[in-house]
C-alpha cells in the first residue's frame, strides 16, 4: 500500500482511472474527499471492483476524470465476501 497522498495528487498521479483509496480521508462538514492510500487502479471498473475482495476496513472508490453530462455513474453491489470461523 502507498503513501497517503491528497485527492488533487492522486487525480494528478492517476488521470482518468478508478481508484480505490484505504483509510479515506473526509471533510465531515461537506463530505468532500480530502485523500488516502491508493490499493488499487486502473481504467477497467470492473477489474477495480474484482480487487476490492482483497480490501479491508475503510474504502472509497472513485474516477479521478470528469464525469460525464448525464451526471450520475451507476452503482454495483459487491457481495460481501464469508469470513472464516
Amino acid at each position: 500500500m502507498g503513501e497517503r497522498l491528497t485527492w488533487d495528487e492522486i487525480k494528478k498521479k492517476y488521470p482518468d482511472e478508478w481508484v480505490i483509496m484505504l483509510e479515506p480521508e473526509v471533510d465531515e462538514s461537506t463530505t468532500t474527499l480530502l485523500g488516502g492510500k491508493v490499493f488499487a487502479h486502473g481504467k477497467d471498473r470492473d477489474r477495480i471492483h474484482k480487487r476490492l475482495r482483497d480490501v479491508e476496513g475503510d474504502f472509497s472508490i472513485r474516477w479521478t476524470g470528469q464525469i460525464r453530462s448525464c451526471g450520475v455513474l451507476p452503482l454495483r453491489k459487491v457481495k460481501p465476501r464469508k469470513r472464516a470461523a
